[in-house]
């Protein structure tokens, strides 16, 4: 194991990071208690949690209506505007893409009711969302991950 000796610089421009981490989880904290958007991920762990019940038996016209008719749907809508807001570095962003890619998936299979599709992206889905919640920090603050 190498030790480096910090030059006065680097251990300045190492604390601006630190404290530059810290108000961004202040501020997604801030954010989450203090609006609508709990809320909207909450409801998307319930719809996740009431879809993937509907699959496991074998019920796609149950999945179909918890998701809604299309993927435009209002719920996904405000969840992904929570989403956005809620994400700050490119790896949080590229969750969001990955449960937006995989939900319209899981969309598409339960209309053609294609019960292993729908399982599938269902997977991809969840997995997607709780890496998400992992990576802001948000994983104790929503009930029922």
């Amino acid at each position: 194991m190498q030790t480096t000796i910090l030059e006065p610089d680097d251990d300045l421009e190492l604390m601006e990071r630190i404290k530059k981490d810290r108000k961004k989880r202040i501020e997604k904290q801030t954010v989450l208690n203090s609006t609508k958007d709990r809320e909207y991920l909450q409801d998307v762990i319930y719809k996740l949690s009431k879809v993937g019940q509907a699959i496991e038996n074998n019920d796609l016209p149950s999945a179909g209506s918890v998701l809604g008719q299309t993927p435009d749907a209002d719920w996904l809508k405000m969840a992904n505007e929570a989403l956005s807001k809620l994400s700050s570095s490119p790896e949080e962003m590229s969750e969001v893409d990955a449960f937006n890619s995989s939900l319209t998936s899981l969309y598409s299979s339960v209309t053609k009711n294609d019960i292993e599709a729908s399982k599938s992206a269902f997977v991809d889905s969840a997995s997607a969302f709780e890496k998400w919640t992992t990576l802001t920090g948000l994983v104790g603050q929503l009930k029922g991950l």
